[in-house]
């Protein structure tokens, strides 16, 4: 995916922008756009929201999302894309592309037993991208025909 990224950008000029996520360290940032936690038990925030990123990623054409984890990082990310159901959310979503065969879901191995897990969130995650194509995301793998505009 890092190796296609690359290509694209250099071959249309068009560099592609890092997302630094979790720079508070008050608060757990699974998503891209938002801290887990927005606000202290005072009610100051703890981390700002990704305002531009929301906003270059809805003038944009299509968004294909992939990374790490399917079931924590970007779950929260994309749940966060969505926006509650709202009029904003429900546009992103309809051009929004999750791209399944690049990213897994947490798995946490159990050393004192090999080949058991302690934990596998891949059904939670499985379930997660249920209810975000119901919501009018995209599924697609790489193996998929090129579903963007030419």
């Amino acid at each position: 995916i890092e190796q296609a990224r690359l290509f694209h950008a250099a071959a249309r000029r068009a560099p592609g922008e890092l997302v630094l996520k979790g720079r508070s360290p008050l608060t757990e940032s699974y998503s891209a756009l938002a801290p887990e936690v927005r606000t202290a038990f005072d009610g100051r925030p703890l981390a700002p929201l990704e305002t531009g990123l929301r906003a270059r990623l809805a003038a944009a054409d299509a968004v294909l999302v992939a990374g790490e984890a399917a079931s924590h990082c970007v779950r929260a990310t994309l749940e966060d894309l969505l926006d509650g159901g709202s009029a904003a959310g429900r546009a992103l979503a309809a051009k929004t592309w999750i791209l399944e065969d690049g990213m897994s879901s947490v798995v946490v191995p159990d050393p004192a037993r090999p080949g058991e897990w302690l934990a596998d969130f891949t059904d939670e995650a499985a379930a997660a991208l249920d209810r975000l194509v119901a919501a009018g995301m995209h599924r697609w793998r790489t193996v998929d025909g090129w579903p963007f505009p030419r």
